[in-house]
C-alpha cells in the first residue's frame, strides 16, 4: 500500500494520543492524587469518574492502535518521526486553549514539522518504495547493547555531564532513547509475528518493547520531578525519533531509496522533523506543566 496511507494513519494516530494525554492531564486535575504510600484500586478507579478523562484515554487508546496499524506494515524509521506530528497538535492546544503566547520559533516549528512529513512521504516516490523488512539479529544486539551502554555511561558519568547539560535534560535523554529503542521492539514484534516466530515475540521483544517503554515513562517522571518539563520534554522526543530512525535503518531493511534526489529529501525530512519538535519545546512543555 502507498506509504501515504501510514503517513496519514500515524498522523490520525498522532493527534489521537497527544489530544487524549492533554485530555487525561485535564482530567487528573479534578481527582485526588495518587500515592505510593498507601495506594489503592479504588483511588485510581476515581479516575474514571471524570468524563474529561475518559474521553482523553479513549482518544490516546485509538490513536495507539492507528499508530500500531501503522508501524505493522510501514517502517519505523518513516513512522516514528512522522508521529512526531502529536506535537503540533499539543501547540495548537496551547495556544487556543491555554492561550500560551505563540512565538515565531513556534510557528517555524510547526511549519518544519509539516513541511519534514511532505519530505518523507514524497521520498517514496510516486509508485511508492518496496522495502524488504527483516531483522538482522546481529546488528541488533550489537545495536542494543550500545544503546545500554549509552545509558549506563550517561548515568555513571551524570555528575561531569551535568557541566555540560542539566540534569533533567540528561534525564529526557535517557527517557528518550528507551522509548526510540521500545519503538524500534515494537516493529520487531511485528516482523517475528510476520516470519511465523511468535515464540521469540513472546519470548523476547514483547517483554523488551513493554520492560523499555515502561523504564522510558518512569525515567520521564523523574526528570518533571527534578527539572522542568522544557529541560525534559525536548530531549526526550529528539532522541526517541534518532533512535527510531537509525535501528531501522540499520538492522531493518528500511535503507534509503536508491535514488540520490529522493535519498536527499528523505534525509532532508528526518532532520526538518527533529529541528522543528525542538524548537516547539517550550510551548509543548507548558501544556503538561
Amino acid at each position: 500500500m502507498n506509504m501515504w496511507f501510514y503517513i496519514f494513519l500515524a498522523m490520525i494516530g498522532a493527534i489521537g494520543l497527544s489530544f487524549g494525554l492533554v485530555l487525561q492531564k485535564k482530567g487528573a486535575q479534578s481527582v485526588p492524587k495518587l500515592k505510593l504510600k498507601g495506594f489503592s484500586i479504588r483511588s485510581f478507579l476515581l479516575f474514571f469518574k471524570s468524563k474529561i478523562w475518559v474521553t482523553g484515554l479513549a482518544c490516546s487508546t485509538a490513536g495507539w492502535v492507528l499508530y500500531l496499524v501503522a508501524v505493522s506494515k510501514g517502517p519505523i524509521s518513516i513512522i516514528q518521526p512522522v508521529f512526531g506530528f502529536g506535537l503540533v497538535v499539543i501547540a495548537l492546544f496551547g495556544v487556543f486553549y491555554l492561550k500560551e503566547h505563540i512565538m515565531v520559533k513556534d510557528i517555524i516549528g510547526i511549519t518544519m514539522i509539516v513541511a519534514g512529513i511532505v519530505f518523507v512521504g514524497l521520498s517514496a516516490g510516486e509508485k511508492g518504495e518496496a522495502i524488504k523488512f527483516g531483522i538482522d539479529f546481529f546488528k541488533l544486539v550489537v545495536f542494543s547493547t550500545g544503546v545500554g551502554l549509552c545509558l549506563f555511561g550517561i548515568v555513571a558519568f551524570m555528575p561531569f555531564l551535568e557541566k555540560l547539560l542539566t540534569k533533567a535534560s540528561l534525564i529526557g535523554i535517557c527517557s528518550g532513547i528507551l522509548t526510540g529503542i521500545a519503538a524500534i521492539f515494537t516493529k520487531c514484534i511485528f516482523l517475528a509475528f510476520g516470519n511465523d516466530q511468535p515464540l521469540v515475540a513472546f519470548l523476547i521483544f514483547i517483554p523488551l518493547c513493554l520492560g523499555s517503554n515502561i523504564a522510558g515513562m518512569i525515567v520521564m517522571q523523574g526528570g518533571f520531578q527534578l527539572g522542568r518539563a522544557i529541560e525534559v520534554v525536548p530531549a526526550a522526543n529528539v532522541l526517541n525519533k534518532i533512535i527510531a530512525i537509525v535501528g531501522g535503518m540499520w538492522f531493518l531493511g528500511e535503507a534509503l531509496p536508491e535514488n540520490t534526489l529522493l535519498a536527499f529529501g528523505r534525509l532532508l525530512g528526518f532532520a526538518t522533523i527533529l529541528f522543528g519538535m525542538w524548537l516547539l519545546g517550550k510551548i509543548t512543555s507548558h501544556v503538561f506543566n
